[in-house]
Parts: structure tokens; sequence; C-alpha cells
């Protein structure tokens, strides 16, 4: 596996203490909420560019306390998976915040209020911003 950056490391132990505050299983919908929170990097820049700036979280959190289990996505250990993949393809050697929103943006199971449907195309035009 890819090293994971700080911040993403970060970012799915405070999905997994989310998740468990809420009596859930981590999965996707847990790090994008976290995500929200992070307020940093790509993906906050990109969340943030389609109305999920820091301090919308609430909105998230309605939600996950709301959603079938069917719907919270997929689990954060697939997240991870999918993560990496996503980076390999990139040709990065980590895996960042960035690439755990790709996976996001792709993910099957995260019920369709969750996300915004221009996020995916926001994040892609991220990521070139900052190889190029």
């Amino acid at each position: 596996m890819l090293r994971l950056t700080p911040r993403a490391t970060a970012v799915v132990a405070l999905a997994r203490h989310e998740a468990e505050s809420l009596g859930q299983p981590c999965t996707s919908g847990h790090v994008l909420l976290v995500l929200i929170w992070e307020a940093g990097g790509v993906a906050a820049r990109a969340l943030s560019e389609v109305g999920l700036a820091k301090g919308s979280e609430d909105v998230v959190r309605r939600w996950l306390n709301g959603a079938p289990e069917s719907e919270l996505g997929m689990a954060v250990d697939e997240l991870l998976y999918a993560a990496e993949k996503m980076a390999r393809e990139l040709g990065h050697n980590y895996v960042g915040t960035e690439h755990q929103l790709l996976a996001i943006t792709a993910d099957s199971y995260l019920g369709a209020g969750a996300l915004p449907a221009d996020l995916r195309e926001l994040v892609s035009a991220r990521l070139r911003e900052t190889r190029s």
C-alpha cells in the first residue's frame, strides 16, 4: 500500500471516531464529513467550491444520521483501496485527501443526496492544476 499523507491518516482516524460516536460502521460518508471539517488542501478547496465548506458539516452529519446503512458508502478500508488505485493511476506515490475525495465521488454505495454532481470534475481539475 502507498503511504498515506499525515492529513489523510488523520482524516481516517477522525472518521472512525465519528462513525463510532454515531453507532455506525466507518464508511466513505464519514470520511466525507471529516474532509469538510479538515479545511485544507486540494480536497477542501474542491468541497468549498461546491458549497461544502467548513461549517456545513452539520448538513452531512444530519444526512448520515438519517440515511439507511446501505447508503452510507463503502467501508473505509475499501475506500482506502480505491483511493490508492486512483493515486497510482495519477502517478502519485502517496495517498492524500484528494485521492480519498476522488474515491468518494466514485462510490456507487454512497447515497445520491450526499454529494453535489459536479464534485468529481472539480477534484479532477484541482489535481491537474497541482501537477502543472
